[in-house]
């Protein structure tokens, strides 16, 4: 780039040369009639106006100091114009294409995740207001996926046409992005928080506990937002291995920080809110599904394979795992661009950026609707299995009062065995 910058700066010298009236045929010329050469040696950084201002242009034309003056402006403005090309040039192209095909994707399996899970809760009536706040959280999850995949095509179109366009776009692409990040991840936490509060329905510091972080992801996802969606007078390309150029950029081409809960104080708090709260979540699930566990092997002989809510526990408490492990990354990630010892990213993991930009949207949002269709699907099989076995199975291995409660939700059952497992530890230290 440094080459082609050169060799664009001697095309600007011998256009200046020419309007300024020095004569064409260097070899004609002799040497009083020639204005002093300029010295590309310092470029980009060399002032072209003091090659302008030579005694020489200035006996031979006579043109005013106001004139050259404007005239080097320009000059210097097109040097940065011509240096921001370049630039765009060499990250545009291959940023565009890992961006728009890995969105492309992941939003495709968001959409069937989202027709899935929005056919089970149809197919069960979407009367109860629970299942129709399910439905209406899922459709808003996807409409700002939506909104965020529409974006990213218009910027990589508008970036065809000139870097100029392409930045205004990807303002707008940013703040948009980080918009529907917000949302994703404030709904997404809440319907986590959702399952853990019916699991604990009595206990009022799990209720304490999820009002407040979801209040927190809720206000630093907001301010983050709100700086993202603002200014700054900077502009930073940033290539696949973390090096980047930055300069002050021209007149009303301005950039904006803290996209994707990066680069900004806020975007960093609201990352490790949402981390600390998928962690608490997953940990309180835990407990009770191994409540649960010990609760029927208690009134087992022997071992038994695990059941259909054991099962549902289990996965939920499993995927929980993973989509915190993705959040740790996500939080390391941000702190690397607020600590100055993390600023040199590894080749690695400076490539996870397409990751935040790509694919954390609708990530944010598949993880709840799978949580959704898994507790949907499962009520459904034990409202089956209900109506088919309850009131016609006897087993003298279990409690009369624990068969009774066989039947019922993943919800019921837990906090059922969980109650009735309180219950008899109390009365075993009673005796």
């Amino acid at each position: 780039m440094a080459d082609r910058l050169e060799r664009s700066s001697t095309f600007l010298t011998a256009d200046l040369m020419l309007f300024t009236g020095a004569p064409s045929d260097l070899h004609e010329s002799t040497p009083d009639m020639l204005p002093s050469p300029p010295d590309t040696s310092a470029f980009p950084h060399m002032d072209l106006s003091s090659s302008i201002v030579s005694q020489g242009a200035m006996t031979h034309l006579n043109i005013s100091q106001a004139a050259l003056a404007n005239l080097s402006q320009s000059v210097n403005s097109t040097g940065e114009e011509l240096k921001l090309t370049f630039a765009f040039e060499d990250v545009y192209l291959k940023e565009v294409i890992i961006e728009v095909t890995l969105l492309t994707m992941f939003f495709g399996l968001f959409t069937v995740l989202t027709v899935v899970a929005a056919y089970v809760l149809c197919w069960k009536g979407a009367t109860r207001k629970t299942i129709a706040i399910m439905l209406a959280a899922i459709v808003a999850m996807w409409i700002s996926t939506v909104a965020y995949w529409v974006t990213t095509l218009v910027t990589a179109a508008q970036g065809t046409q000139s870097p100029y366009h392409y930045k205004q776009s990807r303002d707008i692409q940013g703040c948009t992005g980080t918009v529907a990040l917000t949302v994703n991840v404030v709904i997404g936490d809440s319907i986590v928080w959702w399952r853990a509060w019916v699991l604990w329905a009595d206990s009022r510091i799990v209720r304490c506990v999820c009002v407040v972080m979801i209040l927190l992801t809720m206000l630093t996802g907001a301010m983050d937002t709100g700086d993202a969606c603002g200014l700054e007078p900077h502009y930073i390309f940033t290539d696949s291995i973390g090096d980047s150029s930055s300069f002050e950029a021209p007149p009303g081409l301005t950039s904006n920080s803290g996209t994707m809960f990066t680069g900004d104080v806020w975007g960093f708090v609201a990352v490790f809110s949402s981390l600390f709260t998928n962690v608490i979540a997953t940990i309180l699930i835990g407990y009770r599904g191994w409540q649960h566990r010990r609760f029927i092997m208690s009134y087992l002989r022997e071992s038994s394979p695990r059941t259909q809510v054991e099962r549902t526990l289990a996965l939920l408490v499993e995927s929980g795992l993973l989509y915190c492990a993705l959040w740790v990354v996500i939080a390391v990630y941000a702190y690397s661009d607020q600590s100055p010892l993390l600023q040199t990213r590894t080749p690695a993991f400076a490539n996870f950026y397409y990751v935040m930009s790509s694919c954390l949207v609708p990530l944010v949002g598949m993880y709840p609707t799978l949580i959704i269709i898994v507790c949907a699907v499962e009520k459904s099989l034990n409202e089956k299995l209900a109506d088919e076995h309850c009131g016609r199975i006897s087993s003298p291995m279990f409690d009369p009062q624990l068969e009774a409660r066989r039947c019922g939700s993943l919800s019921e059952l837990v906090s059922t065995s969980s109650a009735y497992a309180a219950q008899d530890g109390s009365t075993s230290s009673a005796h």
